[in-house]
């Protein structure tokens, strides 16, 4: 049998295009998950804004649109971080996973406001961590940190 949470990690990345889609899709899933698979707690309220990334028109993401921006970084926690551009928007965003709950993962570019997401509970640390785009228009200066919960060292990328 395939494990549910693998068909349902491929199904959140074909809907990575379309932000309302995916969060419908979460909430589907959650129910079905809730359902499904014994043990696991129903959740009345889906934290989403750690899978969404804000569309600033369609496919930004989409396959052959986007660039990562140097190797992917391994944190002292062990998590990992890399910085993505996407071409067609003009648009970047940092990923990070292998995260714990209470880490923060923050994107910014000089003279615009930082963006960032924090890892909220067990399912959110299960998943790859998107932060909202930021304008990559000029990508000097842009820097990815990741903060971990237990508040020690800060790691960032510089671009």
């Amino acid at each position: 049998m395939i494990a549910a949470w693998a068909v349902l990690g491929e199904l959140r990345r074909l809907l990575a295009g379309a932000e309302s889609a995916l969060t419908d899709f979460l909430r589907l899933a959650t129910l079905w998950t809730a359902t499904h698979l014994p043990g696991v707690p129903s959740r009345p309220a889906l934290r989403t804004r750690a899978y969404s990334v804000t569309i600033k028109g369609s496919g930004c993401a989409a396959p052959g649109q986007t660039q990562r921006l140097g190797l992917p970084y391994q944190t002292r926690t062990g998590a990992r971080l890399s910085v993505t551009f996407s071409r067609q928007c003009h648009t970047a965003w940092a990923l990070a996973w292998n995260t714990h709950i209470g880490d923060v993962l923050e994107v910014s570019v000089p003279g615009r406001r930082p963006e960032r997401v924090k890892v909220a509970d067990t399912l959110e640390a299960g998943e790859p961590l998107f932060t909202p785009m930021v304008d990559g228009s000029d990508l000097t200066g842009l820097h990815a940190c990741f903060k971990p919960a237990d508040g020690r060292h800060t790691e960032c990328v510089h671009r």
